[in-house]
This record gives structure tokens, C-alpha cells and sequence, in this order.
């Protein structure tokens, strides 16, 4: 089952990674590397906000994730291992990535 997870990565709160884990494992990962647990809901509400950011406010948009992505795509820096833009790779479903 998945669990959703949030990561605030600078003092704002236009400023997070929205990241989903797939098993107890990655769920113990993600809390030790930071994240905090949401609802999959409140995920997709931080997902429309930054569309609507990037639709109306442009000068605050871009700083956080509009998608919800697999957990283990990041590394320990929270950069991005592998591109989740990458249309070939991932699958869109509603707001969240999942792979091929």
C-alpha cells in the first residue's frame, strides 16, 4: 500500500518534494531522511497549489514538486537519481508518477 510522504527542504512552504514509498522499508527511509507522513490527499492538495503557482503567481512557482514521485528516485541529497519527466519511464495518474 502506499504512503505518502513530504519534505520541506527550506524555510518556505512553497518549498517541499512530494514523494510516495511502496513497502515498510522505503517508509522507514523516507522518515529518516526527513520526510514527514501526509494523506494522499493532502499530497494532491500541495500538487494544486503549486499548479495554481505556476498558473497565477509566477514568481513563487518552481520551488516544489507539482507531481508525486516514487520514493527511491531520490538520493541522499534530495536530487533527483533519475529524470521523472521522463515520459518513457513513468505513467501519470492523476497527480502521481508511477514506472513503466
Amino acid at each position: 500500500m502506499k504512503k505518502y510522504f513530504v519534505k520541506y527542504y527550506a524555510d518556505f512552504a512553497n518549498t517541499y518534494h512530494l514523494a510516495y514509498t511502496i513497502d515498510k522499508k522505503q517508509a522507514a527511509q523516507a522518515l529518516e531522511a526527513g520526510y514527514e507522513r501526509i494523506t494522499r490527499a493532502h499530497a494532491e492538495a500541495l500538487c494544486r497549489a503549486e499548479r495554481d503557482r505556476v498558473k497565477y503567481d509566477a514568481a513563487f512557482a518552481g520551488r516544489a514538486s507539482a507531481v508525486i514521485v516514487p520514493f527511491d528516485i531520490f538520493d541522499l541529497d534530495d536530487r533527483y537519481k533519475e529524470d521523472p519527466y521522463n515520459w518513457n519511464k513513468f505513467h501519470r495518474v492523476g497527480y502521481i508518477l508511477e514506472r513503466v
